[in-house]
């Protein structure tokens, strides 16, 4: 889909069928981009135009919003409380990759996909093992550097110095690196579980390091990303709900998706996948 909407733009009709935030309904480009303080505190991404406009632009949105993301919020709404859907069906109008008669041309698609592009190093330590898919999502902007930490929302100048400090120790910019690697807390929490890795540590190299169990195996690999992906659903609980650090609650959840995420191994990994808990202890 997202290709798909960047070789495409689209016709407001009854707004059903057009993403609020992933396409450009307002002319100024999708509102992800255009107005990126605000699309941080959408609580649904996908929502259509037209859930937005029956429900309101506020319910659309935490219950706080940042200073800027307060801004944004401002601008827009009057766009949306003036926005007059019609009865008519949405409709897309290809600008790319199109036949004479407005169809997709698949061929010219197929072509297009498969211009340039580079091997990344880490693709099959993400995509390789049997992580959910949005944890391998989450891993392939991790590996990155690319997570929206505070930090990035700071560059993008969403939040403002002081706010882009970490949410559980407040005493360094919360980078996606000191998030998994450099904070106290998760320090403690590696600690916990008999991982360490080099004082050095980035989130880029994350593929690469040594862990106590062997590196290179897909069940090894996707271990990781539960461990990074707990640390990062931690780190929300933390941000966006009030609660408060706790290494047995992320032990705990580590443990929990643990046992389900063992139902995903394939029968050759499952004797690995099966020794998971043991491997977190029972701090």
């Amino acid at each position: 889909m997202p290709l798909y909407r960047s070789i495409s733009k689209v016709v407001l009709g009854d707004g059903e069928r057009i993403g609020f935030w992933m396409d450009d309904w307002a002319g100024c480009g999708a509102l992800c981009h255009a107005l990126p303080a605000l699309f941080s505190h959408a609580t649904h991404p996908h929502t259509s135009v037209a859930a937005v406009v029956r429900g309101g632009l506020r319910r659309a949105l935490a219950p706080r919003l940042s200073a800027v993301g307060e801004r944004e919020f401002t601008a827009l709404l009057p766009r949306v409380e003036a926005l007059q859907l019609s009865g008519q069906p949405d409709s897309r109008i290809l600008t790319m990759c199109a036949k004479r008669t407005g169809e997709l041309a698949v061929g010219e698609l197929y072509k297009l996909m498969q211009f340039g592009g580079v091997d990344a190093p880490f693709a099959d330590f993400v995509w390789g093992g049997f992580a959910p898919s949005k944890a391998k999502f989450f891993a392939w902007l991790l590996v990155q550097s690319r997570i929206q930490s505070r930090a990035a929302l700071f560059k993008k100048h969403v939040l403002s110095e002081e706010e882009a400090l970490c949410p559980i120790c407040e005493s360094e910019r919360e980078t996606a690196t000191h998030l998994i690697f450099a904070c106290p807390f998760v320090r403690r929490f590696w600690d916990a579980i008999g991982w360490s890795f080099p004082v050095d540590a980035d989130v880029r190299r994350l593929f690469s390091y040594d862990t106590p169990v062997p590196r290179g195996s897909k069940a090894t690999s996707t271990l990781t990303i539960l461990l990074c992906w707990n640390i990062w659903k931690h780190r929300n609980g933390v941000a966006f709900r009030g609660e408060r650090a706790s290494l047995p609650r992320l032990l705990s959840m580590c443990r929990e998706d643990a046992a389900l995420w063992e139902l995903r191994a394939p029968a050759a990994l499952h004797d690995e996948a099966v020794a998971w808990p043991s491997l977190l202890g029972t701090v």
